[in-house]
């Protein structure tokens, strides 16, 4: 297990000194041997020390082991049979590493094994029948792994188990009936594949503080809770086929309590209660991809506590984005996008100054984007795509956007006037996109200091002149598209330099010159060059090359050309190829 480069060394590992003295200060670390003069091994906590290897069969021979950490190593092979003899064993941890095969039924028959974790690794099967026999067990943590099978009767009867998280496996079944006498209270079974209902007796349990059922097939309603008098602080029932009214889940819910509440992805109906600011404890809140309507009550601007995210997304939404959403200072994700809201972007949004995603695409937005978003000094997405009414001179918004910015979707508004030199001030930017809208003017030389820019999309503008060389420096792009513009002379050479460009679209512009210098872009697939006057477009049919989409107008109209190597020119929507 590579004991010599455990570390820290300061452990004293393979060195002269006793293993019972392998520890740091207060023994938190390392191996120990009970109290002072003990000589046997109690406890081996050797979490992130590097080993890797195998856990030895002759670890049985600790007849005195209590408690055993290997957690976040490399530890490969499977769960040595030996350890199902370890009588004192009461805290196993061997979550984090490569382990591959079976749950050893015989651990679950130790009569002191409390905690057993052996989150993310490679462990195949069911868990065994023997679960039933824990009657020790508090704490079973098995998530991502490969488990099969179906949950354990036991979890809903126990009176000793309280936390079951074997989220992220392939298990089928349904969820089991819970006892009002079981200890449980952190249920998590999300990504699995679960079918049937979720029971009223889980979400009735008196102590039940985490449902997690996420990314199942469960359907049916989602049973009320117990109100005022409920424990649930979490509850992820998102990516099912759950329906309800959203008034009424959330009336069921605890006020006072609930902090996580995520609902999205689903069939979940009704409108957003102006109660929704009574929960001022949420810091989460997703009801995304539902059939909500109706407006966003203001109200939504009293959780100042939401600090992650807030995703309304994907409903049938409409009115205006509220005022209030500006005191939402500590929040860090807004989604609002494919909805009908209308009215402009509120100016308070630049309270928000812990916000790092905004998402309002696809909406009926207007107006212009207001400088006060200068104030989102944290903002890395902002997306407004598809608000064709959202107008004004992209040079003022450019203005207005913080230099964090990693992606900007700016598709498809009514911006317009000329893109100025200071976007050279997004040094983060991944993505830019301003294509479909009413820019004139040149591209500015600038563009060359977005050195970290994949993905930049200017077409179907009005812009002109020609191509800056500086865009030759932006050697990470991946897609470069500024087609149905007016671009006009020859493409740069500098372009040769995008060794990672993998989709390019010129077409429709007034280029002329040679497309020689493309042949050495080898992750080129995808290009588009028709409607310009290009000299030599053939030269690109050579060599073999692999195109996933190939139009150019070598036949004198608008061919669109998929093969494994563009040989033939073929007119769109005809069958009749010419040869090149």
């Amino acid at each position: 297990t590579n004991g010599p480069g455990w570390s820290p060394r300061t452990l004293g590992f393979l060195t002269g000194t006793s293993v019972c003295d392998w520890h740091i200060q207060l023994r938190t670390i390392g191996v120990s041997c009970g109290d002072s003069g003990g000589t046997e091994v109690t406890s081996i906590v050797l979490p992130a020390v590097g080993m890797f290897g195998q856990i030895p069969n002759e670890i049985g021979a600790l007849s005195a082991l209590t408690k055993l950490d290997l957690s976040t190593n490399t530890l490969g092979g499977t769960i040595p049979s030996s350890m199902g003899s370890l009588l004192l064993l009461e805290e196993v941890d061997i979550s984090e590493n490569s382990l591959r095969g079976t749950l050893l039924p015989s651990l679950f028959n130790l009569p002191e094994l409390s905690v057993l974790h052996v989150n993310d690794n490679e462990i195949r099967g069911s868990i065994p029948d023997s679960f039933s026999n824990a009657t020790s067990l508090t704490s079973f943590f098995a998530n991502e792994n490969m488990l099969t099978g179906s949950i354990p009767e036991f979890v809903g009867q126990s009176t000793t188990l309280e936390g079951f998280l074997v989220e992220t496996n392939q298990l089928v079944g349904s969820i089991p009936e819970f006892s009002s006498s079981a200890s449980i209270f952190r249920f998590a079974v999300g990504d699995n594949r679960l079918a049937g209902t979720i029971p009223s007796s889980l979400v009735q349990h008196p102590g039940m503080i985490q449902i997690s059922v996420f990314d199942n097939s469960l359907t049916g309603t989602i049973p009320p809770f117990r109100g005022r008098f409920a424990s649930t602080e979490y509850l992820d029932v998102s990516g099912n086929n759950l329906i309800g009214n959203f008034a009424s889940i959330l009336s069921s819910l605890p006020p006072g309590r609930l902090s996580v509440l995520d609902v999205g992805e689903n069939g979940i109906t009704g409108q957003i209660p102006r109660t929704i600011g009574e929960y001022h404890q949420l810091t989460a809140l997703r009801i995304d991809r539902n059939l909500l309507n109706g407006t966003i009550p203001s109200e939504i601007g009293r959780l100042t506590t939401l600090d992650t995210t807030l995703n309304l997304g994907s409903n049938f939404l409409t009115g205006v984005l509220p005022s209030s959403i500006g005191e939402l200072s500590l929040l860090q994700n807004l989604f609002v996008d494919r909805n009908s809201i209308s009215g402009s972007i509120p100016t308070e949004m630049g309270g928000m100054t812990a916000l790092e995603i905004f998402e309002a695409g696809s909406n009926l937005l207007n107006g212009t984007i207001p400088t006060e978003v200068a104030n989102c000094v944290a903002l890395r997405n902002f997306g407004v795509y598809g608000n064709v009414d959202i107008t004004g001179p992209v040079g003022d918004v450019v203005n207005s956007l913080p230099s964090s910015l990693s992606v900007a979707y700016l598709g498809r508004l009514d911006l317009h006037g000329t893109l100025p030199p200071t976007v050279g001030k997004f040094s983060r930017i991944d993505i830019l996109r301003f294509q479909d809208n009413r820019l004139t003017g040149t591209l500015p030389s600038h563009m060359g200091r977005l050195t970290r820019l994949t993905d930049f999309d200017v077409g179907k503008n009005q812009m002109n002149g020609t191509v800056p060389s500086e865009l030759g420096s932006l050697t990470r792009l991946t897609r470069l598209e500024i087609d149905a513009n007016q671009f006009s002379l020859a493409l740069p050479r500098q372009l040769s330099m995008l060794r990672s460009l993998e989709a390019l679209d010129v077409s429709a512009n007034s280029f002329t010159g040679s497309l020689a210098f493309l042949e050495g872009l080898l992750s080129l697939t995808n290009l588009l060059v028709y409607g310009n006057s290009f000299s030599d477009v053939s030269v690109l049919c050579n060599g073999g090359r692999l195109w996933t989409r190939f139009a150019a107008n070598i036949c004198g109209s608008t061919p669109d050309h998929q093969c494994s190597c563009c040989t033939h020119c073929c007119r769109t929507g005809s069958q009749v190829c010419s040869t090149i």
